[in-house]
């Protein structure tokens, strides 16, 4: 009996170690690969519109989208949207934006 659970043991660490590893090398080679080519700059939140919405239990909640503007590396000013859920972003607050320099029109921030 000792032996089977020992074996189970055994199974379940080599299991272990396999996703571990399987998962750390999927991270870095998907999911990091397209924001190491990425640019940083800093942007301003230049308008804020709110929308109300009602849920299918008759519940209403807000929810903002934020337009921001930034520089690139070319000096050329670009804008984005993106749309903050319920939390309320005052114009002219500054947040990073990341955009890829061949295109900045191709641009995000993380909120």
């Amino acid at each position: 009996m000792g032996f089977i659970v020992l074996i189970v043991i055994i199974i379940i660490v080599i299991v272990l170690l396999f996703n571990a590893n399987s998962h750390s090398s999927y991270q870095s080679s998907h999911v990091n690969y397209p924001r190491q080519r990425e640019k940083q700059a800093i942007g301003k939140v230049t308008s804020l519109n709110s929308t109300t919405r009602t849920d299918q239990y008759g519940v209403s909640y807000i929810t903002y989208t934020i337009t921001y503007d930034f520089k690139a590396e070319d000096e050329k000013t670009y804008a984005g949207r993106k749309s903050v859920g319920s939390r309320r972003l005052a114009v002219g607050t500054s947040l990073t934006v990341y955009y890829y320099p061949t295109n900045p029109n191709h641009n995000r921030i993380n909120y």
